[in-house]
Formats: structure tokens, sequence, C-alpha cells
């Protein structure tokens, strides 16, 4: 299996996980593609454009493999002129799909399976918190750092008796928490992290 393909093979398992989790799979979709725009990945916020357009270079048989990365895949795709005459082939549910399958491959070929998973699964339980302004903050400190999204996820979600991962996963949100909303004492940034626990 080529680079591309297990690249895919990995997003589609994470979207899989992803429709399973969430309730309103659009606002997730919503999330992510907003967040691939801050971070340069995409040009377009647009989730129905996105996957519109990807649904479009399929047709025209442009494809992940033929290219030597993901990212360069995805400029091709955003090069394409929307077809007005395709707008209404696909619904807003299939373009919508589409491009949480190209934003879920773009977030693992820069910041790895783990913790793409790991962070696509928690804004699918938890968008109203997970925003994009969060989302990115996450993403950006975690590759800073080299820590594993996953330690946050057992956090949040009280899988872990660790008290060595338990302490740097909260040390994380507390640093992250401080970026966001920076007029919060560390005590009421505890308190989010414990309400975030409970939910």
């Amino acid at each position: 299996m080529g680079f591309i393909s297990g690249l895919f093979a990995a997003a589609t398992t994470i979207v899989k996980a992803v429709n399973i989790i969430a309730t309103a799979v659009s606002a997730v979709t919503t999330i992510v593609t907003a967040v691939s725009k801050v971070l340069g990945l995409t040009q377009t916020d647009n989730p129905e454009e996105l996957g519109q357009k990807a649904l479009q270079a399929e047709e025209q048989n442009i494809r992940p493999e033929d290219f030597k990365s993901y990212a360069e895949y995805v400029k091709e795709v955003e090069s394409l002129d929307l077809d007005p005459a395709r707008v209404s082939k696909w619904s807003k549910e299939q373009k919508e799909a589409k491009a949480l399958e190209v934003s879920a491959s773009l977030f693992t070929e820069k910041f790895g399976v783990e913790n793409t998973s790991a962070m696509f699964q928690e804004i699918a339980k938890r968008p109203d918190f997970f925003t994009p302004e969060r989302t990115k903050q996450y993403f950006e400190v975690s590759q800073e750092k080299s820590i594993d999204l996953g330690k946050i996820s057992d956090l949040i979600n009280n899988k872990t008796t660790d008290v060595n991962k338990i302490l740097e996963a909260k040390n994380l949100m507390f640093e992250i928490e401080k970026t966001i909303n920076p007029e919060l004492t560390s005590l009421e940034n505890s308190k989010k992290i414990m309400e975030l626990r409970a939910d």
C-alpha cells in the first residue's frame, strides 16, 4: 500500500468514527473545514464548495495517488471551477461528507493519524467546546510540543488514571485555554476542564 493509499485508509477510518459519534456531522465538517483554511491547508472554509470540487475531481479522474502529497492533490482540486451544471448533482450531505474526507486526509498528513483521530472524535462529541479557534490551538500547540492529543482525549473522557499523563494533558489544556482566554484564572481554567470531563 502506497503512502497516499495508506493515508486515505486512515482518514476513512476517522470519518467512520466521526459518523458514529456525532449527532450533527455537518457541524463537525464546518469546524474542521474552517480550521483547514486557518492553518493554510485549504483556500476555502466552505464545506459544500470543497466537497463539490473534490467530487468533480473524481469524475475527471484526478486522483490523490497521482500526486506527491495529499496537499498537492487538494491544491489541484481547489483550482477547479465549480460547474454550475453539477451543483444539484450531489446533495448537501454528499458534498459535506466529501469535504470531511478531504479534511481528515489533510490533517492526517500534517498531524498524524493518532492526533487527527483523537481531535476529530472530540469535535464530534463536543462541537460547542471545540470551536475552530480552539481546535486550531490544540493542533498547533500539540505539534509544537510533540504532545499526543490522545492524552487530552483520555483526560476528558476519564480513560486514564496515570497521574503523569493527567498532569501533562491538564498542563497542555491550561496553556491553550490561557491563550484563548487570557483573562481566566487558573482556578477558572481548572473548573472549565472539570466541567468538560463531566459531560
